[in-house]
C-alpha cells in the first residue's frame, strides 16, 4: 500500500518518504479503526481512501511555499484533511486544524498525539467566530479548506483568517463565476484555477489559488446565517 501511494504521487510529480508514506498508513488505520465512534468518513475501502483523502489532500503541496515556514489554517478539518497529510509531509510548517465538531476534534487530538505530530493544533471552533478574535484574525499565511460550504459563503469564512499576501486554497474552483463578488469585496484575486484527475478515474478535482491583496473589511465574517440567507 506504501509503494502504491508513492507510486500515484510521483505520477503528480509529488515527492514524499517511504516513512512519511508509513505514517499517512498510520493514520488511516486510526481513521477507519475509530470511524464508527467519531464519525469521521464514509469512505472505508483502503485504496479508495487514500486516493479520495490522501492523493486529493497532497495535491494542494505544489502550492504551498516551499521555501520558508508558514502558519497554515485548514477550516472545516473534519476527520484532519487536508490538514493531516499536508502535517506529515511537510513539516516545516505549523498547522491549525479548525474543526466545529467536538466529537472530531477529540479524534484529531488523539491522532496528532498518536503519530507525535508536534506541528499541528486543534481548536474546536467555526471559522466565523474565530475570524473574529485578535488572536486569528488575518493571522495565517494560508488557509486551506474543502468543500464546506458554497464557494462565496466559504470565502466570507476563509478570508478574515489569512493576512494580507497570504494565499488561500479552496479545493472547489469549478465555481469561481459565483464568487466573483465575494472574491471584490474580501480583497481576494485569482492566481491559478487548475485541475487534475484522481487515480482509478475516482473523479475530477479543482483547486482555486487567490491572494490577499488587502484586509478584509471588519463587518466581515458576518454570522453563518446571515451568510446562506444572503451570501456576497
Amino acid at each position: 500500500m506504501v509503494e502504491y501511494l508513492l507510486k500515484e504521487l510521483k505520477k503528480m510529480q509529488i515527492e514524499l518518504s517511504y516513512d512519511k508514506a508509513q505514517l499517512l498508513l498510520r493514520f488511516m488505520q486510526l481513521v477507519l479503526t475509530e470511524n464508527e465512534k467519531y464519525n469521521l468518513t464514509a469512505i472505508k475501502e483502503p485504496k479508495e481512501f487514500m486516493i479520495k483523502h490522501f492523493i486529493d489532500s497532497l495535491s494542494l503541496l505544489p502550492s504551498l511555499d516551499q521555501k520558508k515556514p508558514s502558519k497554515l489554517a485548514d477550516v472545516g478539518s473534519g476527520a484532519g484533511f487536508p490538514g493531516i497529510p499536508l502535517a506529515v509531509a511537510n513539516e516545516k510548517n505549523h498547522y491549525t486544524l479548525i474543526e466545529a465538531t467536538k466529537k472530531k476534534t477529540d479524534f484529531l487530538t488523539m491522532a496528532t498525539e498518536e503519530l507525535a505530530l508536534s506541528n499541528v493544533k486543534i481548536i474546536q471552533g467555526r471559522a466565523e467566530e474565530l475570524g473574529r478574535e485578535e488572536a486569528h484574525r488575518e493571522g495565517y499565511d494560508i488557509v486551506v479548506a474543502r468543500a464546506v460550504a458554497p464557494l462565496p459563503i466559504l470565502l466570507e469564512l476563509c478570508a478574515p483568517l489569512l493576512a494580507v499576501g497570504g494565499t488561500l486554497l479552496a479545493m472547489k474552483g469549478n465555481v469561481i463565476e459565483e464568487a466573483s463578488t465575494a472574491m471584490n469585496l474580501l480583497g481576494l484575486k485569482t492566481e491559478k484555477n487548475y485541475a487534475f484527475s484522481l487515480p482509478e478515474a475516482q473523479g475530477e478535482r479543482r483547486i482555486l489559488v487567490l491572494r490577499k491583496e488587502r484586509h478584509t473589511p471588519s463587518k466581515y465574517p458576518r454570522s453563518y446565517g446571515q451568510m446562506k440567507k444572503k451570501p456576497l
